[in-house]
């Protein structure tokens, strides 16, 4: 729920329900999905200005996530980027950035991909790159000029998947129509099965 928190203008809202599901899933020992909890933390604290615990909790998503979890991995860098150039360090805000739409590559995950691309437009922004802030943003499905406002929800045009081969799969499906005994027909119905 913080994510969407966070879509309808209310980071701190966003913060107090990640909170409680990160603590929840420690706790429980459940913490398989808690990195990417903590990568939305660090995007909700950003949010709020809180750049250190931003940070903290970025760094906690990509300590605690496997290498291959883009879901984690990617918002992280985001964060860790835009706190970097929040603070001037624009060099290694830049490759943070380039790192977390690098993440995307191969998947799937076009709207988290996009996000990543308005990470990196933000982090050329501060910097004053304007042309190569439009160039992210135009990767990201959004207008030049846009006002950075954290979304997951993205109106973009994108391809397929071009290295994704067709399924093959076999179906069989059984069916039957019975007739219950006090029916005014007492006969069963006889069924059929298609093979492929």
């Amino acid at each position: 729920m913080g994510p969407v928190e966070l879509l309808a203008g209310n980071a701190t809202r966003a913060v107090e329900l990640e909170l409680a599901g990160y603590q929840w899933m420690t706790a429980t020992g459940f913490v398989g999905f808690a990195n990417t909890v903590a990568a939305h933390l660090g995007r909700a604290m950003l949010e709020l200005d809180r750049n250190e615990e931003a940070e903290q909790w970025a760094t906690t998503a990509r300590e605690i996530a496997t290498g291959d979890d883009p879901a984690a991995v990617g918002p992280a860098l985001g964060v860790a980027a835009r706190v970097r150039a929040r603070r001037g360090e624009f060099v290694e805000a830049e490759q943070l950035g380039r790192e977390a739409v690098a993440s995307f590559d191969g998947t799937d995950f076009i709207d988290q991909e996009a996000a990543a691309h308005a990470d990196l437009a933000d982090v050329l922004r501060i910097a004053g790159r304007n042309d190569d802030e439009a160039h992210e943003l135009r990767a990201a499905g959004r207008p030049a000029g846009y006002d950075f406002v954290y979304t997951s929800s993205l109106e973009i045009v994108s391809g397929g998947n071009p290295d994704l081969k067709e399924e093959k799969s076999d179906n069989y499906t059984v069916g039957a129509v019975f007739t219950p005994s006090f029916s005014t027909s007492s006969r069963v119905r006889p069924f059929g099965a298609l093979y492929r």
